[in-house]
C-alpha cells in the first residue's frame, strides 16, 4: 500500500532537517577529534609514550608506582570491608543486648528487675574486689621476692654492680 502524496511530499522536504541535525552532531564530533584530540596526542602523549619506551627504569618506576597504588587501593578496600562488619556487629549486639533488657524488664518488672540487677551487680562487684586482691597480693609477692634476691647478692641489684 503506498503512501498518500502529501505524506510523501511532507517525508522528502522535512526528511533532510531530521537527518541535518545527526549530521552535525557527527561532524561536531569529527571537529572536536582534529582540532582537540589528535593535537594533544600528537604533542604531548605520544612523545611521552615513546620517551617512557626508550628509558625503561622510568617505566619500571612508573609501573612499581601503579601497582603499589593499585595494592593500595584494594587494602583500602579490604579495610572498609572489615569496618563495616565490625561496626555491624558491634550496632547489632549493642542493640540486642538493649531489645532483650527491654523484654527481661517487661516479662520481669520494675521492682524485680531492679532486685536482681542489685543482687547480680553486688556479686559481680565481690567478685571483681576478690580477683583485685589476689593479683594485688601476687604483685606484692613477686615484689618482695625480688627484693629479697637482690638482697642476697650483697644488695647490690639485678648486675652485681
Amino acid at each position: 500500500m503506498p503512501l498518500p502524496n502529501s505524506i510523501l511530499a511532507h517525508l522528502t522536504t522535512h526528511s533532510a532537517t531530521y537527518l541535518s541535525i545527526y549530521r552535525r552532531i557527527f561532524g561536531l564530533r569529527s571537529t572536536v577529534k582534529t582540532f582537540l584530540i589528535t593535537p594533544v596526542l600528537n604533542n604531548i602523549i605520544y612523545p611521552g609514550l615513546i620517551r617512557l619506551y626508550n628509558s625503561p627504569d622510568i617505566l619500571t618506576l612508573v609501573l612499581l608506582a601503579c601497582i603499589l597504588l593499585i595494592s593500595l587501593k584494594i587494602l583500602n578496600m579490604l579495610w572498609r570491608t572489615v569496618l563495616f562488619w565490625t561496626r555491624m556487629f558491634t550496632q547489632l549486639a549493642f542493640w540486642g543486648s538493649i531489645l532483650l533488657c527491654g523484654v527481661y524488664v517487661w516479662g520481669r518488672g520494675w521492682e524485680a528487675s531492679v532486685e536482681d540487677v542489685r543482687v547480680y551487680g553486688g556479686e559481680a562487684v565481690n567478685f571483681w574486689m576478690k580477683e583485685y586482691n589476689r593479683f594485688d597480693a601476687a604483685q606484692r609477692d613477686a615484689t618482695v621476692a625480688a627484693n629479697m634476691d637482690a638482697r642476697g647478692r650483697g644488695g647490690r641489684g639485678y648486675r652485681g654492680r
